[in-house]
């Protein structure tokens, strides 16, 4: 993340602002922030007063930005966020106050449940990131996980945090939100539209501009490789629905309910639902497997009935399994969906 400091913001009378600006830019070199240095700057009373290293580090920081302009572009016009001297509406562009309450707060990944989908993220993160960057955010605690408590409280949660920032001046606080937030899909088949409560929150995110990652899949347990789910075969209680489980095409693992399987049990211990009603929710994905015997009646059932107790809270564990690798966890994407997520997390940074 590039930051440009106005050379304007240097003959302003708040010298406590701005020297805690940049401390809290440059230590452990956690954003990049530069301004437009030449002999008036230089011979400037604040920045004078400045440290030495951070005198030397914008300095230092210019210097590299003019070496390495692309000659068909002016970089200085490429930075995402802007300190300004004088309040303006519009979004990325701070005063010295705005900005240290925009810049300190950690970048928060609002996830539907932060305990167990935690396991994901860093899954993701620890074999997609790019470099150390997003490892060394998280080790400074630059980054939080935070519980929205289930899909439909997102919105909620958000407004709190908006609420938070009433005493800033800009009429619309989501322009000070550092966010990205992560969905199950919820989806039964591939072509699913996304249900209403989802619909309503995503508009919701776009309104605010909240960077976001709705799942492919139906949610985030269909991204844990069958090779973690079959460690678990150690207990003998898993081995026959592992391996029904196993024979289910790619797109059929993308959808089924590992937790309740294709109808689960009611109170009485009887199916909830038929071959047909199973047919017509999932647009015909499983149609094929009830033509073997084993694989419908296993699979009618989750691995929570053979015995696997508090599902959300232990399967998403699997993830930390040393049989999970960036090759296969690729594969049970399907495609580049892991790196976009790093990728859009990244970019925030």
């Amino acid at each position: 993340m590039v930051i440009e400091i106005e050379k304007e913001v240097f003959e302003n009378r708040d010298f406590k602002g701005l020297n805690f600006f940049l401390q809290l830019c440059t230590y452990k070199d956690r954003y990049r922030v530069y301004t437009e240095i030449d002999n008036e700057l230089l011979n400037s009373k604040f920045f004078k007063r400045l440290d030495y290293d951070d005198q030397s580090s914008l300095i230092e920081y210019y210097d590299n930005l003019v070496r390495n302009q692309d000659s068909n572009s002016d970089i200085f016009l490429k930075s995402k966020y802007k300190v300004t001297s004088t309040f303006v509406e519009h979004q990325n562009v701070f005063t010295i106050d705005e900005a240290i309450r925009y810049f300190i707060q950690p970048l928060s990944i609002i996830l539907e449940n932060s305990k167990n989908d935690a396991y994901f993220i860093n899954t993701i993160f620890k074999h997609f990131a790019n470099d150390s960057k997003i490892l060394t955010y998280l080790e400074n605690n630059w980054i939080q996980f935070e519980n929205a408590g289930g899909c439909d409280n997102i919105k909620n949660f958000i407004e709190g945090k908006k609420q938070s920032f009433n005493a800033l001046p800009k009429s619309d606080k989501s322009k000070y939100l550092r966010c990205f937030v992560l969905m199950d899909s919820d989806k039964l088949h591939p072509i699913q539209p996304l249900k209403g409560n989802k619909k309503i929150i995503l508009r919701f995110l776009i309104d605010n501009s909240i960077s976001r990652h709705i799942l492919r899949k139906r949610s985030i347990e269909n991204y844990v490789p069958v090779e973690a789910i079959e460690t678990l075969k150690t207990n003998s209680n898993y081995t026959c629905w592992i391996d029904a489980y196993r024979s289910l095409s790619e797109p059929q693992k993308d959808f089924f309910s590992i937790e309740n399987g294709l109808s689960d049990l009611d109170e009485k211990q009887q199916f909830k639902k038929t071959k047909e009603q199973i047919n017509l929710e999932t647009n015909n994905l499983y149609d094929n497997i009830f033509v073997e015997p084993l694989l419908d009646v296993t699979l009618m059932t989750g691995i929570k009935q053979k015995g696997f107790g508090k599902f959300k809270n232990n399967f998403p564990i699997l993830f930390k399994n040393n049989a999970v690798t960036k090759l296969n966890l690729e594969e049970r994407a399907g495609n580049d969906e892991l790196e976009r997520i790093v990728h859009k997390i990244e970019h925030l940074l």
